[in-house]
């Protein structure tokens, strides 16, 4: 059996890799060389050295030192072996003295093994639907009593090679910055609820897993409460592990499991969180997990496209309008105590289970003192609305599914608030979201509302420029300068002109920003454009 060949492919002079060194002329010269061998056959070297430099005393090395190694390609099959012998044909294997005297040479034989491989490879894809790749998923593959690690690529794939073992068992995890609450809204709460009122299961293992926020599973009333507060910006994670730290926003399984009655989900789980073999002969492929994302029951989540190696970059997938229906504000007056109300009004096609929005105001001038409905059933300030700094979020759900009809006239909330400081400000209504009685989801666009120092209202602008007034010799704007580092304010008098007149430089980052500028007549019309860098 032929097990290695040396790497010349057969050629006379083999390749070396390693030899003694000899001192000549100030530096350090092999001692060994190619032309010292010659490959006379398969599975033979011959190799004659003689020294040249000092013949009359020899050449002394250390003791255990490397006299030379030679370079083998290795054309055995795994698991083969071959003797390596140090024998006299075709020539005696003779060692000479400088001083002439007989040495008794002794080589033992070696063995050389090609070891017993096995490649393991495998996917992880998104809900089990075996199609969207996740990247940097580390896989922990256990072989008898030596653990490996390796992590999938950009294509969700994984590979190792492996020394053969009796066992073999694998885990797959993830550490990422995507955020909990990312593809997590009130259509994930209601699917939850129709679920626990037996009003309609899933019908999927992985949405079961999805639903099992503080993984203990069942689906209950705290997965419900777990996820209202991620919506709502109180809390950051679903649960604590043993070290105190944030439990990881995905679940592995392998992804079979995804083909296993859902009312035993849970019951299969325990087997399902790893992939185990035993006794097993040749390549392992086909070792893939499926993954959930926690708390996104309706798998609507995907990450972004061109993520990399990682999920640092991942990003929710926003879901289209689906029209015949509308979100933005309604009337706003002010009673003799110095409130000012502002309603916000929807108009759908079908009956509200679900509401999320985001109120935004200016905090210097306005304060929250209520908010109430009279259309959302048992809605209940605080426990469906969380307030931080100049913001509220709302995420409603109704309980008794019966669904709230809403009409376009008609506020479904309305906010009360009371004045810091005098002056006008602006309103923003953003993430608007509705989820009807058949479960369709509509995504609205945003709105802004401008209130001036008496309390009079407009509807803000589209653009960034939300409102302008003029004021004897002066322009009063109200801008939105989020989404850049900085803006330019730029006039031109009339529409024919081509070239824009620079104003003012403003910082980036505030939704409600006022400029008040002198009026003149190059100032007929007035743009904001985004800028990376303010020096320009």
């Amino acid at each position: 059996m032929t097990l290695v060949q040396d790497a010349g492919g057969g050629q006379s002079l083999p390749k070396v890799t390693e030899s003694a060194s000899i001192s000549a002329n100030g530096g350090e010269f092999p001692m060994i060389m190619p032309s010292n061998f010659s490959v006379i056959g398969p599975g033979k070297v011959t190799f004659l050295w003689g020294e040249v430099l000092q013949p009359e005393i020899g050449r002394t090395l250390e003791e255990d030192s490397i006299l030379f190694a030679l370079h083998f390609k290795l054309v055995g099959t795994p698991g083969s072996s071959t003797s390596l012998k140090i024998i006299d044909d075709p020539t005696p294997f003779k060692i000479a003295p400088a001083s002439g005297s007989d040495i008794h040479e002794v080589a033992p034989e070696g063995l050389i093994e090609i070891l017993n491989t096995i490649e393991l490879s495998g996917r992880v894809t998104l809900f089990g639907e075996g199609q969207t790749p996740i990247p940097g998923v580390r896989v922990e593959v256990d072989v008898d009593n030596e653990s490996h690690e390796i992590q999938t690529g950009e294509d969700g794939h994984y590979q190792v090679t492996l020394t053969p073992g009796d066992s073999y068992s694998l885990r797959a995890s993830l550490k990422t910055d995507v955020k909990a609450s990312q593809g997590v809204d009130v259509s994930d709460i209601i699917l939850l609820r129709k679920h626990i009122l037996n009003r309609e299961r899933l019908s999927r293992s992985m949405a079961w897993l999805a639903g099992d926020t503080n993984r203990d599973n069942s689906i209950d009333v705290a997965d419900i409460i777990a996820i209202r507060k991620l919506i709502l910006n109180r809390t950051s994670f679903y649960s604590m592990n043993n070290q105190e730290e944030a439990d990881d926003v995905f679940r592995f399984t392998r992804l079979s499991h995804k083909d296993v009655e859902a009312t035993e989900s849970f019951t299969t789980l325990s087997e399902a969180l790893s992939i185990n073999y035993q006794g097993v002969s040749g390549n392992l492929d086909g070792a893939d997990f499926a993954a959930v994302k926690l708390g996104d029951v309706n798998g609507d989540w995907t990450p972004s496209d061109g993520g990399g190696a990682s999920l640092n970059s991942m990003a929710e997938r926003t879901p289209q309008p689906r029209g015949g229906a509308s979100i933005g504000f309604g009337s706003t007056w002010s009673d003799e105590k110095g409130s000012v109300y502002v309603g916000v009004n929807v108009s759908a096609m079908q009956a509200l289970l679900g509401l999320e929005l985001d109120l935004m105001w200016d905090e210097r001038v306005l304060k929250l003192e209520e908010m109430t409905s009279s259309v959302l059933h048992d809605f209940v300030s605080g426990v469906h609305s969380h307030e931080v700094g100049g913001g509220v979020k709302v995420a409603w759900d109704d309980a008794t599914l019966r669904g709230a009809p809403v009409e376009g006239n008609e506020p479904v909330m309305i906010y009360r608030f009371t004045r810091v400081s005098e002056g006008g400000t602006g309103l923003f209504l953003e993430q608007g979201l509705m989820v009807g009685e058949d479960g369709s989801r509509d995504w609205m666009q945003s709105a802004s509302l401008y209130l001036d120092s008496d309390n009079r209202s407009r509807l803000g602008m589209s653009g960034s420029i939300k409102s302008i007034e003029r004021r004897g010799d002066r322009i009063e704007l109200w801008v939105d300068t989020r989404g850049a580092l900085a803006w330019h304010l730029e006039a031109i008098p009339a529409f024919e002109s081509s070239q824009w007149l620079p104003l003012e430089v403003l910082d980036g980052g505030q939704p409600w920003q006022q400029v008040v500028i002198p009026h003149t007549e190059e100032m007929q019309f007035l743009r904001l454009v985004p800028v990376t860098d303010p020096e320009l």
